[in-house]
């Protein structure tokens, strides 16, 4: 089970580019190196990675609906 994890937060690591903030600048070179070692053909690096990109275009759909909202309301109020 503790593996397991491991390997989903790995996932989530590297869907979410985030070994700029979690390692120096010294080890980031080998930690994305380990990383995509450890992700590559995993099931659940898939899923993971699968999940932030429907979470990213979910957000942007939010976002966009939000402004074209915002502006019809601008432009009819001028």
């Amino acid at each position: 089970m503790a593996q397991r994890s491991a390997e989903a937060l790995i996932s989530l690591i590297k869907a979410c580019h985030l070994t700029q903030y979690l390692f120096g600048r010294a080890e980031r070179r080998e930690a994305r190196r380990r990383i995509a070692a450890i992700a590559k053909g995993e099931q659940m690096g898939k899923a993971v990675s699968d999940t932030v990109v429907d979470v990213q275009t979910a957000v942007n759909a939010g976002i966009i609906s939000a402004i074209a909202a915002s502006t019809a309301s601008t432009s009819s109020n001028s």
